[in-house]
């Protein structure tokens, strides 16, 4: 055995190697030198109430003497069990009990269960503090074993019960025990871990120093009372004069309500799990959301998944970023802040003061070896027995692997798995499948047969609609991980269950293993309608699949309280537009409000006027989505009514005729709306398989009532927004996702099969040089997609050849064959699909904020003027749809230039136009060309939209947006690009039969290549050719190119998120 010693300060006298110098006090003790120094401070603040340090104090003491006869009873144990929410009263408590002498076991509300009532039984409570009644504690099966007295704690602001007075605090003693926890409460048996005041002590004080915390700080107290977590995130902010702010129980499971709550109490530490923070980030990417007071990020408990850190970097842009190791047992082992700029895994750092690291078992074969941490602060359980081994140290049974100085997690001991005659652990089987397209979460569990030997591994996925099978998951790991994994079986969860400590919930997953697998068929979660959240992939899987909305009980009641004050407002005689008067133009005409119904009923008649082709079923949900969400929003004046019938719509698939022509973009899509609101009414028409049906037909038999009447503004509301044009853009945003993946698959084909240079994509010249975010995911993507051919060349190679091959012995210049770079169309696929990703990126934000927008006129807002203005106009979503279609056109340009590289031997010294037989009795590939030329020149021809504005409705509406047309022009475009990139994919394949790289490709080349030669073989002679055309076309379309290369572990940088 090896030892890694901490690069620790000097400690005192008792207190253990390597131990920063502290006073040996205990916490009750620090806690009074702290409220000496900042009486008036806020010390403690929840969702109900704030308490000072001084009011903090003064409750503390109270508890103490309510609790201090109990706990020093001579025959009971000196431990106070409390069973409350996590809150103010909870911390006064806990301070209480400590000042009492007491150790303090948290359970919180509505426990203890079975499974942790053995343990208290066995150490037999003096006292239970709860918010519950005595017979709440009794066990469905009889009376429970005694928890000692109870103490009710009292409702509302009443003085907590007295027990005593004025006892005095108990003799501080460092080694007593403060606070007791439970563990592996979710994988398996409880275990009890008994923290010393001193441990405490001397963790909350190097964090708060470390990470520079004090007074004026908000720390969040995030995890849930009976985890160490808790404990000391309290004593970070209290031993330093902080405020330790606490979320409701209903907030600190939300990612949405959490991510809001960080951002109003100006949070400034925070301490998570990495799995709950990327939920969090994730939320703050769709919602262009920022942390910016955010000081202080902790990760800890799980292992840091590479991307999370930039996520971080991107929503707190301020915060120091650490990762934390260190089993319960020794609360904490290692740290490691994590440098700005830091890319890849991320270590577990250096041992923290008091603490020293051991290696032992090393595995030649993985490097990878047993961690025990060696510290005089490790714990004990409920009984005393020390956890540590009788050389002080404790077995962590965690695997680390060391790379320089630095030590990183490489797994647990026991939960490994032999892959392709290695050893992995299940984090990084988990880590494969979350990088999936459309994967949310993830968490592999082993089974083991009697001899504990791993047989199957049960992985539990969240997952959208767009994710890949279960087929290509397991594809996706084995290509990745090897053919020596177990068995997979994969099983899919809404969400993952966690424990009030953060973590996966091991147990509940398994007592609900027998959910359905992932398919294509799944149905996919609720999207839930709030005005604030919707994302373009939101719209685009309620637009293709059987995806169910869901409007939630509190904007149903905004709804309802708004309505209210508006109809208080017309009915007092307040003049409002489209309420009280006529529309556009008319505006100087008033109308009676008893005619509500009939002018609503008449604007929407009236402009039921669109003509042309019609969208097709997904479009229209889409639209209909982004104008339900929009209504959602709560500023518009409807009922909830309309919403649900709306959302019944949509959850019934009932799908209005919308035709295509029609809007201006402003006052919003009045045309295709007034559709889509004619068929609410019960009028219009719908589509219904492959017909055309009038409404009320389709809604009689689907026992829908087909009648429904609009009344105030609610008609207006429902046509005068830019929901078309956002919900039609959302789609195509996420279809050119798939584009550009497709783009950079196909480019990286043509590339092996012209044995390409890879030196273009080499991370400096991007990630250091030009650092535009689409520049250097493209790059990444196109690393990844040719790490590992045989056919590219790296530009060492092509370096070596080039200097191998000079000849100046017949003067001082030497021609070679050797090109150090090629072409831009194969060198600059970075550049210029960087900038595509990026004008994407772009659009994206302008998207989510639309379709989270109150986006008609007139707007209600509580005890405000009514707002008329011009929400509905579409110029922002106008400008990024055009800007779209420029970039989609750039990328139909860049693949087109790269066929004619293939085909031209010239250029590429491959037989002419691809010829597999005799050229110019075969003409091969030259006509295909044609068609791939044509349509970049027509894509250059559709011009912009958004600049073509001209007047109507009397001038009134004199600046118009075009924004739908400039989204049907990005439609054209795209669709055209599927075309073009279909004759780049045939062409490239037929490079590599025609110039013998076939062997050599690597795995996402060669799932690319028999992906596009399944749709269109080999070209031996002359054949018609619209239909390979038209088949690789469908391919594309499909996405299952991207699916295919994906499956083979090959990641692909994500697109516009």
């Amino acid at each position: 055995m090896r030892s890694a010693l901490a690069a620790g300060r000097t400690a005192r006298a008792g207190c253990g190697p390597d131990v920063p110098a502290c006073s040996h006090l205990d916490i009750w003790t620090m806690f009074e030198a702290v409220v000496r120094r900042h009486p008036g401070a806020v010390a403690v603040s929840d969702s109900r109430s704030s308490l000072t340090y001084r009011e903090l104090h003064d409750a503390a003491v109270r508890w103490a003497d309510a609790v201090h006869p109990a706990v020093t009873d001579p025959s009971a144990s000196r431990c106070v069990v409390t069973q409350l929410d996590n809150g103010v009263d909870h911390v006064a408590v806990t301070l209480g009990s400590w000042r009492a002498g007491a150790m303090v076991a948290a359970l919180g509300r509505g426990e203890p269960g079975t499974a942790l009532r053995a343990e208290l039984t066995t150490i037999r409570p003096a006292v239970t503090v709860t918010a519950a009644r005595q017979g709440d504690l009794q066990d469905p099966d009889g009376p429970a074993d005694p928890v000692g007295a109870v103490l009710v704690l009292p409702a509302g602001d009443a003085e907590p019960p007295a027990r005593g007075a004025g006892a005095s605090p108990a003799a501080a003693d460092l080694g007593a025990p403060a606070s007791l926890c439970f563990t592996s409460g979710t994988s398996g048996t409880p275990k009890t871990i008994v923290h010393t005041h001193h441990s405490l002590v001397q963790l909350a004080r190097w964090m708060s120093g470390e990470m520079r915390v004090g007074p004026g700080d908000q720390v969040a107290q995030w995890a849930a009372p009976g985890y160490d977590a808790a404990v000391v995130e309290l004593l970070v902010a209290l031993l330093s004069g902080a405020t330790a702010q606490i979320p409701g129980p209903g907030t600190r499971g939300d990612p949405e309500a959490l991510l809001d709550w960080l951002t109003d109490r100006s949070i400034t530490w925070f301490q998570t799990v990495p799995s709950y923070m990327r939920q969090l980030m994730r939320m703050a990417d769709a919602r262009s959301g920022t942390l910016p007071g955010l000081a202080t990020a902790v990760l800890a408990g799980e292992s840091i998944p590479p991307a999370l850190v930039g996520q971080v970097r991107r929503v707190a842009p301020g915060a120091d970023l650490y990762n934390l190791y260190g089993p319960s047992e020794t609360i904490l082992a290692t740290s490691y802040r994590i440098p700005d700029g830091h890319r890849g895994e991320v270590p577990i750092g250096a041992a923290i003061p008091g603490r020293r690291l051991h290696l032992a078992g090393g595995d030649p074969a993985s490097g990878t070896a047993t961690l025990a941490v060696e510290t005089p602060f490790a714990a004990t359980d409920a009984r005393g027995a020390p956890w540590s081994s009788g050389d002080g140290r404790v077995d962590t049974g965690d695997l680390v692997r060391r790379h320089g100085d630095d030590l990183y997690f490489a797994g647990r001991a026991d939960d490994q798995v032999k892959a392709a005659g290695r050893r992995t652990d299940l984090g990084g089987v988990e880590a494969v499948i979350e990088e999936a397209p459309g994967v949310r979460a993830a968490c592999v569990l082993p089974m083991r047969d009697e001899a504990g030997l791993v047989t199957r591994l049960l992985a539990f996925v969240v997952h959208d609609a767009d994710a890949p099978t279960a087929s290509g998951l397991r594809a996706r790991c084995r290509a990745r991980l090897g053919a020596g994994l177990p068995p997979i079986q994969f099983i899919r969860r809404d969400t993952l269950p966690r424990s009030r400590g953060g973590k996966v919930d091991t147990m509940s997953l398994l007592q609900g293993r027998d959910a359905p697998a992932p398919s294509a068929d799944t149905t996919p979660s609720v999207v839930r309608l709030d005005g604030r959240s919707l994302t373009p992939e939101q719209v685009s899987r309620v637009a293709h699949d059987d995806v169910a909305c869901h409007v939630p009980e509190e904007v149903t009641e905004q709804l309802v309280r708004r309505r209210r004050e508006f109809e208080d407002r017309i009915a007092s005689g307040e003049p409002v537009y489209g309420v009280t008067t006529g529309y556009g133009e008319m505006i100087y005409m008033h109308v009676d409000p008893t005619q509500e119904s009939s002018l609503q009923h008449n604007l929407v008649r009236s402009h039921t006027a669109g003509c042309g082709p019609l969208f097709s079923v997904p479009e229209v949900r889409a639209i209909m989505l982004a104008r339900a969400n929009a209504l959602a929003k709560g500023h518009s004046g409807i009922r909830p009514e309309l919403l649900e019938r709306l959302v019944t719509f949509l959850d019934r698939h009932v799908t209005p005729a919308v035709p295509e022509y029609g809007s201006l973009g402003a006052s919003g899509d009045l045309a295709p709306l007034s559709h889509v609101a004619s068929a609410l009414i019960g009028e219009g028409q719908v589509l219904d398989g492959d017909r055309v049906r009038p409404t009320r037909d389709v809604l009689v038999e689907r026992g829908i009532e087909p009648a429904f009447d609009l009344r105030y503004k609610e008609g207006l509301a429902l046509i005068n927004g830019t929901s078309a044009m956002t919900g039609l853009s959302s789609v195509l945003l996420h279809r050119a996702r798939t584009q550009v993946w497709h783009a950079e698959i196909i480019a990286a084909l043509a590339i092996e099969a012209l044995e390409g240079s890879t030196g273009a994509f080499e991370a400096a010249g991007h990630e250091i040089a030009r650092p535009h975010p689409g520049q250097i995911a493209s790059a990444r993507t196109m690393r990844n997609l040719l790490h590992d051919s045989g056919a590219a060349v790296s530009h060492e190679a092509l370096r070596q050849e080039a200097a191998d091959s000079r000849d100046f012995s017949a003067g001082s210049v030497s021609r070679t064959e050797v090109y150090l770079q090629k072409a831009y169309s194969l060198r600059a696929v970075p550049q210029v699909v960087g900038a595509v990703r990026d004008t994407l990126a772009n659009a994206y934000r302008t998207l989510v904020v639309e379709l989270n927008s109150a986006n008609d006129n007139p707007l209600v807002f509580d005890d405000e003027e009514i707002f008329h203005g011009a929400n509905f106009h579409g110029q922002p979503i106008a400008f990024a749809m055009d800007f779209t279609g420029l970039s989609m056109t750039q990328l139909g340009v860049l693949s087109e230039r790269r066929t004619n590289r293939l085909l031209n031997r010239s250029l590429s010294g491959l037989p002419e136009f691809l010829v597999a037989g005799d050229p110019g009795l075969n003409s091969g590939l030259a006509g295909t060309q044609y068609a791939a030329t044509a349509l970049v020149a027509e894509n250059r021809t559709i011009g912009s939209a958004s600049i073509q504005s001209v007047p109507s409705n009397g001038d009134n509406q004199d600046v118009v947006s075009m924004g739908l047309i400039a989204a049907r022009n990005c439609r054209r475009i795209m669709d055209n690009n599927d075309y073009i990139l279909a004759v780049e994919a045939i062409s490239a394949a037929q490079a590599v039969d025609l110039g013998g790289t076939r062997e050599r490709l690597g795995r996402a080349g060669m799932a690319a290549y028999e992906a596009i030669r399944a749709h269109s073989p080999f070209i031996a002679h002359d054949r018609v050719m619209t239909g390979d055309v038209e088949a690789v076309r469908d391919l594309l379309r499909s996405g299952e190119l991207a699916a295919a290369v994906s499956g083979t572990g090959t990641e692909l940088e994500e697109v516009a998120s």
